[in-house]
């Protein structure tokens, strides 16, 4: 009873560490006792690359995991080996390599032999899209070789560092997508807020902020957007009504603006969960800026030392067409279209798409541009 305790709570950090990815160390560290081993890590590598990145590890020190990101990473002879193991599948290192071979390694030599480890048990976790992961707890050689037991329990852990694994990258996709997106939105021209349903504002790019300090129309007060003019305010809180009232089309608001300029439209859309609308938040877009111009293809091409198809590509992406629509329109291939967009990239200094958008959109925001700002992605 009190060993299946003990797997479980092994199971339930696992499973912490994946909503939480600064939990995998403890994680690890559980194994790592339960094995009777001296250390343990996980590991991402980059088949292209033979580059490693640690998701987590314990009593290897930092400037140690930082030398084998940097460099002996790429000289594991291990990595090389679990290649031929199946996903999912604990072993010992020496299935995976005679000791005397490992012994005279680069990597053991001058890297793994100053931690006192020797053997590993573990294997990879998973393999796709041109990485592995990989699990593995160490003992040093006069420790001796692995119990059945200690085998078993990390065989029996294995599924579950799988899941957790997948969850962590779902995770950490999810958080790159949302950073990309609060980039892009916080400088795209048109003013732009999200609130709850009591109007807090929850976020407000830097249209909006400038916006809301001049009052312009709409201002914030204890943390509630209203309507700056008081005959307005009624107009301006229907748009909080419940939101089955709305049934997703959104609803508009027009305010009353300093100096008899035109009004203010407020447009609130409400905003989607698992396919839903969802009453705890709206995006509410301030549709009255007009933009300054797109970044011209020639003043791009003088920014970045762009070629003329280069730029007239870039300004095509700011202006929100696809590769696909560009090709049609220019008759160009699509490869041809992914050279230009590879060199685009290394130029800019950026590595996809929303990045060099949200470049252009920043250029927009200031005119008057300058060579300073050329290369800074």
């Amino acid at each position: 009873m009190e060993q299946a305790r003990a797997v479980e709570d092994l199971i339930g950090g696992i499973y912490d560490a994946a909503a939480d990815p600064e939990l995998w160390s403890d994680a690890i560290a559980r194994i790592v006792e339960a094995t009777g081993c001296r250390t343990g890590v996980f590991y991402e590598h980059d088949m292209a690359t033979h580059q490693s990145q640690p998701l987590g590890f314990h009593r290897f020190n930092t400037e140690f995991m930082q030398d084998y990101v940097a460099h002996y990473g790429a000289l594991d002879p291990w990595n090389a080996r679990v290649m031929q193991w199946p996903v999912g599948i604990a072993a010992p290192t020496y299935l995976l390599m005679p000791e005397d071979e490992f012994r005279r390694t680069e990597f053991y030599q001058d890297y793994l032999r100053k931690t006192g480890a020797f053997y590993g048990l573990g294997g990879l976790v998973e393999r796709a899209d041109g990485r592995i992961a990989v699990f593995g707890v160490q003992r040093g050689y006069e420790d001796g070789r692995f119990e059945t037991e200690s085998v078993d329990l990390v065989s029996a852990l294995m599924p579950h560092l799988k899941r957790a694994y997948r969850m962590h990258s779902a995770v950490g996709r999810a958080q790159r997508d949302r950073e990309i997106f609060e980039e892009t939105l916080r400088v795209v021209p048109q003013s732009v807020l999200i609130v709850d349903r009591d109007a807090r504002l929850v976020f407000a790019n830097r249209a909006a902020e400038r916006m809301l300090e001049a009052g312009d129309g709409i201002r914030l007060v204890s943390g509630r957007l209203t309507a700056a003019h008081r005959d307005d305010q009624a107009s301006f809180a229907s748009l909080f009504n419940p939101l089955g009232a709305l049934e997703g089309s959104g609803a508009v608001a027009a305010l009353r603006r300093p100096q008899n300029r035109r009004p203010l439209l407020v447009q609130a859309v409400p905003l989607r969960s698992h396919g839903r609308w969802n009453p705890a938040g709206r995006v509410v877009l301030l549709i009255d800026v007009d933009p300054p111009p797109s970044p011209s293809p020639d003043r791009l091409a003088l920014l970045f030392g762009l070629t003329v198809a280069e730029a007239r590509l870039w300004a095509d992406l700011a202006a929100g067409a696809t590769l696909a629509e560009i090709g049609r329109r220019r008759q160009v291939s699509i490869n041809t279209l992914r050279v230009q967009l590879a060199r685009l990239f290394n130029k800019v200094g950026v590595h996809r798409q929303a990045d060099l958008v949200r470049r252009a959109l920043e250029l927009r925001e200031a005119p008057g541009g300058g060579n300073a700002e050329a290369g800074r992605g």
